[in-house]
């Protein structure tokens, strides 16, 4: 680690820092807080908008929106086809729309923080009256990631930020509707919209604590099961998303497991402990609505469950981060001595740095400007290089037998796959023939014809079999018509011949006449 590197992000940390207590003070006196986030905003846009070749991600949005075209080409269908299929159709258009309006890619970059944060801006007014600290707080755990490396992440993180009230409302169609407006930029809103029903109940203590008690075993014994999950999608239909998480379960360099206790898994167990099984001795919780209570604990769920594979691990437990934040701003504004906030806020600010310290001090995460942008390109793409093959060879020797486990299981989840498709165009032929009595010994020959159909060594034989009977055909006819040729003109010869011979033979008669 390169403590270098940290220094940007622990200036701006710093920064908001004094911001929170500037709120805090005016939070005291009943004075307006309002502007002092928006100035917060904007200095998070600037920062997060205006980075250059900073992260892992960045080279290959910034490739693929080199290749999106004009809103005119795209009418037209002038554009690559791997342009088209990388991305979800949400950000595609995105990028068409900032393309047509003549954009650079950190132009296109400013612009899409921009429109984040004014959601941000919408959606912590909205749940807080302390939106700096939530901001902080958010920077640090998802915020910085979200924003400037998983763009496509953070439309769809926040579109479920701002559903929420509608879940509180019982709005389900609107819930709903604003998902799949986030699946048009993320696959990952799928999840939420199959988690509704988790949101809307609740959850006794007797329940919260067997979920702790399941959660912990799972996590202690390392209980493998997403093996079974995976198959479970493949039998029933969940093939493109059992796809995309089966990519990070067979590469070497993603399959890393993440068993060990660490900061964030501390933070979360303590948060749940206190939140749920104390809260009367802390006072806190009070005011906490149900519907962010629930969003923490299957965030709670996902970080100590899928520790098998650690990158899934980081990516579906970000899409529920908000429970953990929110959780954290309640617990301030429900304490009531002036004391026991001081000691909250200098907990919380240590643990954030300390975080940060951990998150910011990578060198895949120096930060750059946009404005050196063409100065560093040569120099990121080397060191992006040299960074991919150095985790493959730490992956390597972390992970020995991995290759081979995660091999075979790729070949179990072909064979589920193809044993699907066999079965259901079987159901479709079945279902298209009309059922009498007269058709049962054309059903069995049918089958039996499907079935050698889908032998690929009787699909070869055949093959060549109709090639050797098509050559063989050939053959015979060009021989035939060559007898038929030959037979045609030693006919004609023969016409020719008996022509002349009763020519002269009537000529002679003439003559002895």
């Amino acid at each position: 680690m390169d403590l270098s590197v940290s220094i940007p992000y622990f200036c701006f940390m710093a920064i908001l820092v004094m911001l929170v207590f500037v709120e805090f003070n005016l939070q005291n006196h009943n004075h307006r807080t309002k502007y002092v986030f928006i100035f917060s905003l904007f200095l998070f846009t600037l920062f997060v908008g205006l980075k250059g070749w900073t992260g892992m991600d960045v080279m290959m949005y910034y490739e693929n929106y080199q290749e999106a075209p004009t809103l005119g080409d795209f009418i037209l269908g002038r554009y690559s086809k791997d342009w088209y299929t990388d991305f979800e159709i949400g950000f595609n258009l995105f990028e068409v729309i900032a393309k047509t309006l003549g954009m650079s890619y950190w132009q296109f970059q400013f612009v899409y923080v921009l429109i984040d944060s004014i959601v941000l801006f919408y959606f912590f007014r909205r749940e807080t009256n302390y939106c700096v600290l939530a901001l902080l707080i958010y920077f640090i755990w998802w915020g910085w990631v979200f924003h400037a490396e998983q763009l496509r992440n953070a439309n769809s993180v926040l579109l479920f930020m701002m559903s929420l009230k509608y879940v509180r409302n019982k709005q389900v169609f609107s819930y709903v509707l604003l998902n799949l407006l986030g699946m048009t930029f993320h696959t990952t809103s799928l999840f939420y919209i199959i988690v509704y029903p988790l949101l809307r109940i609740t959850l006794t203590k007797n329940q919260l604590l067997w979920i702790f008690t399941v959660v912990m075993v799972i996590f202690i014994f390392r209980i493998k099961f997403i093996n079974i999950v995976l198959t479970g999608l493949y039998t029933y239909g969940g093939q493109h998303i059992a796809s995309k998480i089966q990519k990070y379960y067979i590469n070497i360099v993603y399959a890393d497991s993440y068993y060990n206790i660490g900061m964030r898994k501390i933070i979360v167990c303590f948060a749940y402990i206190m939140f749920f099984f104390l809260p009367n001795y802390f006072k806190v919780g009070k005011n906490t609505d149900n519907v962010t209570k629930n969003v923490f604990v299957i965030y709670f769920i996902l970080v100590f469950s899928l520790c098998e594979i650690r990158v899934l691990q980081d990516r579906a437990s970000s899409l529920f981060c908000i429970g953990l934040i929110m959780l954290f701003v309640q617990y301030y504004a429900d304490l009531k001595s002036s004391l026991h906030k001081q000691i909250y806020m200098l907990c919380v600010i240590g643990i954030l740095f300390i975080t940060g310290f951990k998150y910011f001090s990578v060198e895949s995460y120096r930060y750059r400007t946009s404005f050196t942008a063409d100065a560093d390109y040569k120099r990121y793409d080397e060191e992006l290089e040299k960074r991919k093959l150095e985790e493959y060879l730490d992956a390597v020797k972390r992970n020995k037998d991995v290759k081979k486990e995660k091999n075979d299981q790729l070949k179990d989840f072909d064979r589920i796959r193809a044993e699907q498709g066999i079965e259901k165009v079987k159901d479709q032929k079945l279902h298209r023939q009309k059922p009498s009595a007269s058709s049962s010994t054309r059903k069995i020959k049918q089958d039996d014809e499907y079935e050698e159909d889908n032998d690929f060594d009787n699909q070869e034989k055949k093959i060549e079999e109709r090639r050797s009977t098509r050559d063989a055909d050939k053959e015979s006819s060009d021989e035939s018509s060559k007898d038929k040729e030959d037979d045609d003109y030693d006919s004609m010869k023969n016409d020719k011949r008996h022509t002349k011979h009763r020519e002269t033979s009537e000529r002679k008669r003439k003559n002895e006449r």
